[in-house]
């Protein structure tokens, strides 16, 4: 061990540190290469009884949106994993719209590569995928048809009192 402490790296580090540096950064790499890129979680909007599962932990937010000529409150959840954007919107269509138009101008309005829409009563809800899965691999940087299939089947909408 004397010899050892001796040695030196560049920039005068002894070589027992630089080794101790090594196995540490080792130790994050290995670490980081097991964290899941698709980290699934229950999100729910209680007042339509709607869940779904989304890949990691979504931001949430409420405005007033324009769809069949109609103002309509939308409601939505949405994160970013496996190199896609994973959201779930809630629309709640006023009394006197045309659900069926507003889901239609809601699908029709979004640029996703992948949606699953609900309705019931006057709430439409639509989980949308922005982004290309990667056939053959999974990982941190691409998307399975395997996490698509998990997100899009996930969404229910049940009766509400």
């Amino acid at each position: 061990m004397a010899c050892i402490k001796k040695w030196q790296i560049a920039g005068n580090l002894p070589v027992r540190s630089a080794m101790q540096l090594m196995l540490l950064s080792m130790t994050v790499a290995i670490t980081a290469a097991c964290t899941p890129a698709f980290n699934w979680r229950d999100v729910a909007f209680d007042q339509a009884g709607v869940t779904a599962l989304l890949p990691c932990k979504p931001d949430r937010g409420t405005r007033a949106v324009q769809l069949a000529g109609q103002t309509a409150k939308m409601s939505m959840a949405g994160c970013q994993a496996g190199g896609a954007m994973f959201t779930v919107a809630l629309i709640e269509v006023s009394a006197d719209a045309s659900v069926n138009a507003t889901a239609q101008d809601l699908k029709a309005s979004g640029s996703a590569t992948h949606t699953r829409q609900l309705q019931q009563g006057r709430f439409i809800a639509q989980a949308s995928i922005y982004g290309q899965p990667n056939e053959g691999r999974d990982g941190p940087s691409a998307l399975s048809s395997q996490a698509v299939d998990t997100f899009l089947t996930s969404l229910r909408m049940v009766a509400t009192q």
